[in-house]
């Protein structure tokens, strides 16, 4: 019986753009890449196991010319810059989640976690499907009778009458309601980050990473900014209930270091 010779063909990728590689595969690649240990040869049998899923062993018995043809003819894309389109939804094997671009969106948790997360500048890299959790949130499931009036929607969106007919039935889409952060157990963080380290394909992560690297400064100065008034807010607050109290030596000492900071100027004083 004849043995059947095993030949390089497109058909056979498995990953044939950024788009289909992921966190994980990402710094896998990046691995091989900087190896200083292996030749440039096992690099390209391990890069091509990787994006096709057969074992490195197939190809130590193709002609290394034909790898390097390979490569050139079909994953010039590795050599190329990473790039993504930033959208308001991903799906995520299978999972709806929601883009959060706007500070006012973002609570208390969501601030200090990234905070977190960036305090450690050598380890950002490392973190980035944890900095993820932060700004991509579940969306919930919708109900039977929401997915059928979002297959009409779409249906009728395809054509101007249809487009029509949605405005007077005041037909809309449904996305379905965003998972609150602060609910969320931080097992459940954790998996979301384990979900997108595995799932999440790096074009989108790193669409997603230069839209908030170029509103970093940004982002710091609101998340500063943020803390001032919720320290501001706690300060009245306690201001307003030893009002109420009977004055004492101890209440009124209080009460005068509370304005101190109030008067100190900045975003306390904005708020008196």
């Amino acid at each position: 019986m004849k043995e059947t010779t095993f030949t390089l063909s497109s058909n056979m990728l498995v990953k044939k753009s950024w788009n289909d590689i992921s966190i994980s595969e990402y710094f896998l690649l990046e691995e091989i890449k900087s190896d200083p240990n292996i030749s440039e040869i096992e690099k390209r049998n391990k890069k091509l196991s990787l994006l096709t899923g057969i074992p490195e062993t197939e190809f130590l018995r193709l002609k290394n010319e034909d790898i390097k043809q390979f490569f050139t003819d079909h994953l010039g894309f590795l050599n190329q810059e990473i790039k993504g389109d930033l959208k308001e939804y991903y799906f995520i094997n299978g999972k709806k989640y929601k883009l959060v671009k706007e500070f006012d969106d973002l609570t208390a948790g969501q601030f200090a976690d990234n905070e977190g997360y960036y305090r450690d500048k050598d380890l950002i890299l490392d973190k980035l499907h944890l900095i993820l959790t932060v700004f991509l949130l579940p969306v919930r499931p919708i109900s039977a009778k929401q997915a059928l009036n979002n297959r009409v929607v779409s249906f009728l969106s395809k054509f101007i009458p249809g487009r029509y007919i949605s405005h007077k039935l005041r037909l809309k889409y449904i996305h379905g309601e965003v998972e609150n952060y602060n609910d969320m157990p931080v097992p459940v963080k954790q998996s979301i980050a384990e979900e997108f380290y595995n799932n999440l394909s790096i074009a989108d992560t790193m669409a997603i990473s230069v839209f908030f690297y170029q509103v970093g400064k940004a982002f710091s100065m609101v998340s500063a900014l943020y803390f001032d008034l919720q320290t501001g807010r706690e300060l009245i607050s306690a201001l307003k209930n030893l009002e109420s109290l009977t004055p004492t030596p101890e209440i009124q000492s209080l009460k005068e270091k509370i304005n101190l900071q109030l008067d100190s100027g900045g975003v306390f004083q904005l708020m008196k």
